[in-house]
């Protein structure tokens, strides 16, 4: 690996901050190089004051040389503000609290931030945790272990007033790349210092990728890291969750990252693909919908921002991932399409391992990472994620029911954090959203046991794909859309992997169909469906989508032939409303499929 070595840093070099005003604004040199700019930053505003390392007396820091850490108890969304020099956040009560409130509304749970006994009040009145900043040398905190021993003392007592409390998550020591800590053995002291305070929460020690990650003997935890890698290469994202599930595997520990602020699908993939490889504690560079140097405290607030809206999404889960403990297997399907949803080479994706041949469970159809849990009561929990950011997928997952024992399914509600029963069918269909996951459960009991509801392949004998181009038929031409002719102009197929009854068959086109030329002006690159192209009498074209499948969900992917003097715009037919709604100009167009079912979409060159 190349390597830039700029300079050397000492232990307290340690910093993150910012120079705007208003909301947070990340320019694109700060996210390539954060920890430079960073810790130039904390080198100035640390050389006026000396640091006097801290010194053990006897064995009185031992313990935790050999015990084993404590954990995050459930999943932590972390907010955080520039860290590591003074207290960014609002020194107001009634301010801070309105902030805590939002933040809560908004799917965060955690804040990285400075301790202060009101502010430990808050975090108990409202159920969250406060993840503390260790490292705040400045004024008015003056809270940096690393500092000296009146420092010390002052950290010393947050965490005796700390221990046991439920309001607390534990303790940020590190972030930056653990070769600018200095003495390592002086930052293991430390590691030992605050788990010997306080023994009941854990320790958060990140670097950069996997520097020096170990470096240090005493396990703090949770491990973190950063790799930034839509920005830096995607081929860190796998290998370092390959890493880290060993490492914490090794240490008894947890995994915990920073992850930039990428847009909503982009952070919603790292995030989703990440706990499948156990991620628990997930911390988000930096800032986000909350901006506190904004003097019009009014504008404070976004709460539309992105971060917002995974976090409200996520929040069911968090104490089930908590649950969940590390993965005992992460297994992934082939893909196609890589995760920015471009064409790629068909195998497993760089650094992940595919499903044996002879697992209980198999992806039949989607692309789609798996990490395998299990649950206290010896359920198995499958944490199931889409490997693509922008694109649905159509769900096709086969069990194999083992002699003497029948496998109960259950999938996750988001919408009351319980489970739901389906059953115990050959295979589960369902529909996955960009970025996104899907959370099953599976019980084995007695073969004798009661079957529980539900379970049963459902018939589709009567069902042909065809029959929706008649339905639109009809119903395009009542609306005076139609224009004259034979409708649909044309019928063209993708190919099939599964039959209409959702068994698995050769990949080929199914009888009596044609597939789509190489050049007709609109292509399917995803999903297994009969097309049908009516011409309309304005011109445009209005194309029927209908799935293959009868019973498994799809995954459409479908992309028009743009002309840059021209561009074609896209409407979708709302079959509840009733009416076209208009898209726009997408180069294509992504939306989920369900079984026995069709979407119709217009689309209409513009003039020049």
């Amino acid at each position: 690996m190349k390597r830039m070595n700029v300079f050397v840093l000492s232990l307290s070099a340690q910093g993150r901050s910012r120079t705007s005003l208003g909301k947070t604004v990340l320019t694109c040199w700060l996210m390539l190089f954060p920890s430079v700019f960073i810790a130039c930053r904390g080198v100035a505003a640390s050389s006026a004051q000396a640091v006097v390392p801290a010194v053990e007396k006897g064995n009185e820091f031992d313990g935790p040389r050999t015990q084993p850490p404590a954990l995050p108890s459930e999943f932590s969304f972390v907010f955080s503000l520039p860290y590591a020099i003074g207290d960014e956040f609002p020194l107001d009560p009634k301010e801070f609290e309105r902030m805590l409130v939002l933040l809560k509304s908004a799917g965060f749970n955690t804040v990285h931030c400075v301790y202060k006994d009101w502010r430990h009040e808050l975090f108990r009145k409202y159920q969250m945790k406060m993840m503390v900043d260790v490292l705040a040398w400045k004024a008015p905190s003056k809270t940096d272990i690393r500092r000296n021993e009146e420092q010390r003392a002052l950290v010393k007592a947050n965490c005796l007033k700390a221990r046991g409390s439920d309001a607390i998550w534990g303790y940020n020591l590190w972030n930056e790349r653990l070769d600018w800590a200095g003495d390592l053995k002086q930052f293991d002291l430390l590691l030992r210092m605050l788990r010997t305070w306080d023994p009941t929460h854990p320790v958060w020690v990140g670097t950069y990728t996997y520097y020096h990650a170990e470096s240090y003997p005493t396990s703090p935890g949770v491990h973190g890291y950063y790799d930034y890698h839509w920005q830096r290469g995607h081929h860190w994202h796998f290998n370092m969750l390959n890493y880290y599930r060993g490492l914490v595997k090794k240490r008894r520990g947890r995994m915990g990252r920073w992850m930039g602020l990428d847009g909503y699908n982009r952070s919603l993939f790292t995030l989703n693909t990440s706990i499948a490889y156990g991620l628990k504690t997930g911390m988000w560079f930096i800032g986000g919908p909350y901006a506190s140097r904004e003097p019009d405290i009014k504008k404070r607030w976004n709460d539309g921002y992105f971060l917002n809206r995974i976090g409200r999404h996520m929040q069911p889960t968090y104490k089930l991932i908590g649950k969940m403990g590390n993965p005992v297997d992460v297994y992934s399907t082939p893909t196609r399409r890589s995760a920015a949803n471009i064409k790629k080479e068909f195998k497993i994706p760089d650094k992940t391992t595919a499903f044996p041949e002879d697992h209980w469970l198999q992806i039949k159809q989607g692309e789609a990472l798996c990490g395998f849990f299990m649950l206290p009561d010896k359920s198995d929990v499958v944490w199931v994620a889409n490997h693509n950011a922008y694109a649905w997928q159509g769900v096709v997952m086969e069990l194999k029911q083992q002699g003497g024992q029948r496998i109960v399914v259950s999938q996750f509600d988001r919408s009351n954090s319980r489970w739901s029963v389906i059953g115990s069918p050959p295979e589960i269909n369902f529909s996955l959203p960009p970025a996104d996951a899907r959370v099953f459960r599976f019980e084995r009991v007695k073969a004798t046991d009661t079957p529980s509801p539900g379970g049963h392949r459902a018939a589709a004998d009567d069902y042909e794909p065809r029959d929706h181009f008649d339905r639109f038929k009809k119903l395009l031409g009542k609306r005076g859309e139609l224009a004259a002719g034979d409708q649909p102009a044309v019928v063209y197929s993708t190919s099939t992997r599964r039959t209409i009854q959702n068994r698995g068959k050769k990949e080929g086109l199914p009888d009596g169909t044609v597939a789509f030329p190489d050049d007709f002006w609109i292509q399917v690159k995803q999903g297994e469906v009969l097309t049908g192209v009516f011409e309309l009498k304005d011109g445009g074209h209005a194309v029927c989508f209908a799935n293959h499948n009868a019973l498994a969900w799809q995954g459409g992917l479908i992309v028009p032939i743009q002309d840059k003097g021209k561009p074609t715009l896209i409407w979708e037919f709302d079959q509840k409303a009733n009416r076209w709604v208009e898209l726009g100009g997408w180069g294509d167009v992504n939306f989920p499929l369900g079984p026995a079912a069709c979407s119709v979409f217009k689309f209409k060159q513009t003039k020049p």
